[in-house]
């Protein structure tokens, strides 16, 4: 495996010198200028609480797609930008191998085999497509890190690394961002992995949950702010409808795809080649650009489905069996897998569909979404109507950017009912001013007062549960429509 390992390092070599960028989907459509942002504040020593950058002000840190806790978040402070963006990247691409490899190793392979698994997990379609997600990649890199150290700690309960490996892992999962789903569904698999490797002990089990306890308290911060903003995201009001929710389901014709990769063309290209295959999506690009496994992947299934050839010589023993049954790792995998395939079909399966629209779609046939906050403006004019409908005041500034996403169809107190049923308490107007003095060079409205000035562009969904306090400013509800921040004269 070696020679494939050095390719690996030898594609990613340029986006570690940095000749060379990820360009496609939401890296720099949606991540990069969360990140811009996220630099900006981090360099001048403030929490990154709110992008001021993004529709008129949106939250930052309680965002689950900004990851701003995760720990390679430090090489902003000393790299550029675009560098640190695509070094969360290629460090995961290079943890990945190594974490299948810990995994194949808890299942008790041998060393070349557990290579094996995790350079074709490393390379397959799935894990290469999640250079298309910044906050995905690092869920997918870890899953089988997790897994593996649930196994060891099942192993011995008493050992102390596997209690901090389970712990340190999850919570890395947490801050990586990204959906809930795929996190869950990874910790789903590893605690299963664990009772049918080692059976059901209830002292592990309790130890494990220890662990995860512990791992979920080092992204309590992420958390709580998360929890602050989700009910007047645009997600976490409305929730998902039924049409919604089917979309990216697995359709079964897709199934060449696993054999011939990019049967339907080439989602990253325009012209000749290019992805036509839309009636096989749900009528959508591809979420993922391929899930082909990989020849390498192929060759070594096939390999292991192929019955086991009787030895050449009678065995010693008259008992010994020529053909071997499945192991348990091979009845986990193939029950995984069932699982997976069973859920994915989403709309196609009758029962699946079912059970994913529970709870007013809360759940779509690819993924859970974290209700993120929605609040793109659309520009100055149609800012300036949204707040003219919201009415004047602080009640109207903080209903404005964020209304804006509904059309105009949904008035701003349903965006915001905390700030529409209750006045506003000093408490969160002195959080809301705290948060806006993140904006570099923001406004500050006449009259604001001790309840938060240069409330102008602040977080629609830092309003959220305790309200905001009296009224900051009256006067003209078009005020600051045109004092949006200023943008950013550039990062590095």
């Amino acid at each position: 495996m070696a020679p494939v390992l050095a390719i690996l390092l030898w594609k990613i070599a340029p986006l570690a010198c940095g000749t060379r960028t990820l360009c496609l989907r939401d890296v720099l459509n949606t991540h990069l200028e969360m990140k811009a942002a996220q630099a900006i504040a981090l360099r001048h020593g403030v929490l990154p609480l709110v992008d001021p950058y993004r529709a008129g002000g949106q939250p930052l840190l309680g965002n689950p797609n900004a990851g701003a806790l995760y720990p390679d978040s430090l090489l902003y402070l000393v790299a550029p930008v675009l560098w640190a963006l695509n070094a969360h990247f290629w460090i995961h691409l290079l943890l990945a191998p190594c974490a299948m490899f810990l995994l194949a190793r808890a299942w008790g392979l041998g060393r070349e085999a557990s290579w094996a698994a995790g350079v074709s997990y490393a390379l397959c379609g799935y894990f290469l497509s999640q250079c298309l997600f910044h906050n995905l990649i690092a869920g997918a890199a870890l899953a089988p890190a997790l897994a593996a150290a649930c196994l060891r700690l099942a192993e011995d309960p008493g050992r102390r690394r596997p209690v901090a490996a389970v712990a340190v892992i999850w919570g890395l999962m947490l801050l990586a961002g990204g959906d809930p789903l795929p996190s869950l569904l990874a910790l789903g698999l590893a605690l299963s992995a664990a009772v049918v490797r080692h059976g059901w002990r209830p002292r592990a089990l309790l130890v494990t949950g220890g662990a995860l306890a512990c791992g979920t308290l080092l992204a309590t911060p992420q958390i709580v702010e998360f929890l602050r903003i989700a009910r007047a995201s645009f997600r976490g009001y409305h929730g998902y409808s039924a049409e919604t929710w089917g979309i990216a389901s697995w359709d079964p014709r897709q199934i060449v795809e696993w054999l011939l990769p990019f049967a339907f063309g080439r989602p990253d290209r325009i012209g000749a080649g290019a992805f036509w295959g839309q009636r096989y999506f749900t009528g959508n690009p591809p979420y993922f650009f391929s899930l082909y496994p990989g020849l390498l992947a192929l060759v070594l299934i096939a390999a292991s489905l192929a019955p086991a050839r009787p030895p050449a010589r009678p065995p010693a023993r008259p008992l010994a069996q020529p053909t071997r049954p499945p192991g348990r790792a091979a009845r986990w995998a193939v029950a995984a897998a069932a699982a997976g395939l069973f859920f994915s079909l989403g709309k196609f399966n009758p029962l699946g569909a079912w059970i994913l629209g529970l709870g007013g779609g809360a759940a779509r046939g690819d993924r859970l979404r974290e209700g993120r906050p929605r609040g793109r403006c659309r520009g100055a004019e149609g800012r300036g109507r949204d707040r003219r409908r919201a009415g004047g005041g602080l009640r109207g500034r903080l209903a404005g950017p964020h209304a804006s996403a509904g059309g105009g169809r949904h008035p701003p107190a349903r965006h915001h009912p905390a700030v529409a049923r209750r006045g506003v308490r000093r408490p969160g107007a002195a959080a809301l001013g705290r948060a806006v003095r993140l904006i570099p060079g923001g406004p500050r409205p006449a009259g604001a007062g001790r309840c938060g000035g240069g409330l102008v562009g602040a977080a629609p969904g830092a309003a959220s549960g305790r309200g905001v306090g009296r009224a900051a400013a009256p006067g003209d509800p078009r005020r600051g429509a045109d004092r949006l921040p200023r943008a950013a004269p550039g990062f590095r």
